[in-house]
């Protein structure tokens, strides 16, 4: 990850868990679409690479019942200052390329949107499959180049530069040693639109980190030549969740 991405989550980590909640069913489709698709069972010893806060890290662990303390791994302090000793997660400062360096073994790994932001994903998933367990299951959680997330044009066209495709990912992937599937699905949900607003304003997501607050506000300002007559907006996340197991 680099430096200026970092230094945006930095930026943002007194308000990330605001601003990502979304809504309680969006988070409850999340956690349980995760702990199926890794088949996550109570005696996995998980990491959750990139976790943030741990917001997601301490879903997975209650829905799928861990006996074993997770690992948040994280380069952001603020972000990992987040987590109190109540959550039951284990905050292990590191970006992803080192930690996958690091002598340790595990079952599950998850990587929730945060693919886009390693360059050397080969070397990252290289890493990662002589970590993993003899049955061990990687998960890429990530979205599409082509998001029907309601942005701007401009934030469209930053967010679409900065996602690699699913097909360079499974590549990667088996060339590291990893055999890939993938399943792509969509949540349909709404929220006050001044909400979705606001969390444009707050850069929630790091392809809209280079936008200044007037180009925001224009950007906001085409999406109400859409959204004028309505209080709330309706749309579609797609998904893309991409596992792997050792070839």
């Amino acid at each position: 990850m680099s430096v200026q991405k970092e230094n945006h989550f930095d930026s943002i980590a007194d308000e990330f868990n605001g601003l990502w909640q979304m809504t309680p069913e969006y988070q409850n489709w999340m956690s349980t679409t995760i702990v199926s698709t890794l088949n996550l069972m109570p005696d996995d010893r998980f990491v959750d690479l990139g976790g943030g806060t741990g917001f997601y890290t301490k879903l997975i662990a209650k829905k799928a019942d861990l006996h074993n303390k997770p690992l948040c791994v994280e380069p952001s302090e603020n972000m990992l200052s987040q987590i109190q000793q109540s959550d039951n997660l284990e905050p292990v400062c590191a970006d992803a390329l080192s930690f996958s360096e690091r002598d340790i073994r595990y079952d599950k790994i998850l990587l929730k949107e945060m693919v886009h932001f390693v360059d050397a994903r080969k070397t990252l998933f290289e890493g990662i499959r002589r970590q993993l367990s003899e049955n061990g299951k990687l998960l890429i959680v990530t979205r599409p180049k082509n998001t029907p997330l309601p942005f701007f044009v401009a934030a469209l066209e930053t967010f679409a530069q900065g996602q690699p495709s699913l097909e360079s990912m499974k590549k990667e992937l088996l060339e590291a040693g990893i055999n890939p599937a993938s399943i792509t699905e969509e949540f349909v949900f709404s929220m006050p639109k001044e909400r979705w607003y606001g969390m444009l304003r707050n850069r929630f997501m790091s392809n809209l980190q280079n936008f200044t607050d007037e180009e925001i506000s224009k950007g906001i300002s085409q999406l109400e030549s859409t959204y004028a007559d309505q209080e709330m907006i309706e749309f579609r996340d797609q998904i893309i969740f991409l596992s792997g197991i050792p070839a």
